[in-house]
């Protein structure tokens, strides 16, 4: 029986969060495999793939309005790998849907690299999943907390109303005259989070996505 060749994962996300989300999830999955595309230059320069063995690649866009561009620049490098699946995470940031944003990124790139865009996944699916684990919040504002003022935190009780996950949290953190920042908390929060035995939907689908290909 002839096997079936792996699927290659290209990501485009966002920004700093999502990065950190999926290098966590490809080391959960893959621990020695995963690659991040920035240490991948010399890629960019040649015309075959020099990493055949590394499945995964993930660009940090720095914001959600660059991911079609972004797409549209690699495009010569995403036709030379065979097997190629993307995978897009960003937000809806002035748009008023979920097909709008699709709409305006697809609209920027070609059919061709169209084709290959497996799923997107918006931030407000990914958020959710936060606060299945609110001590892993409050932790890390605890830290940040500690960090600041050279002492231990007061009680931290989360901001509870809205219903914008990200929001609550920027919340919380104002609350306590703390500075939310996206990278921080992504390193402080992603690490504790227990990817095993979450039911959320969007983290359990991503991590089919990478254990498949």
């Amino acid at each position: 029986m002839q096997m079936k060749t792996p699927n290659k994962l290209w990501f485009f996300v966002e920004g700093d969060a999502e990065e950190e989300l999926i290098k966590r999830l490809v080391r959960y999955q893959k621990p020695d495999q995963l690659k991040l595309f920035e240490d991948l230059k010399e890629f960019l320069c040649i015309d075959t793939n020099p990493y055949p063995h590394i499945p995964c690649y993930c660009d940090n866009c720095e914001s959600v309005d660059n991911i079609g561009h972004k797409i549209k620049q690699r495009a010569y490098q995403i036709q030379l790998i065979k097997n190629l699946e993307i995978i897009v995470i960003c937000d809806i940031e002035k748009e008023p849907c979920n097909s709008s944003r699709k709409k305006k990124i697809l609209t920027i790139i070609t059919e061709l690299n169209q084709s290959k865009i497996k799923f997107i996944f918006f931030n407000p699916m990914i958020e959710n999943f936060y606060f299945e684990n609110e001590k892993i919040i409050i932790d890390v504002i605890k830290k940040a907390y500690k960090d600041k003022f050279q002492k231990e935190a007061p009680i931290i009780i989360l901001e509870k109303d809205s219903s914008s996950k990200i929001y609550l949290i920027k919340q919380s953190f104002k609350k306590y005259n703390l500075k939310y920042k996206e990278a921080d908390f992504a390193e402080n929060f992603f690490p504790k989070f227990d990817y095993i035995n979450s039911t959320n939907n969007t983290i359990i689908r991503m991590l089919s996505f990478i254990n498949n290909n």
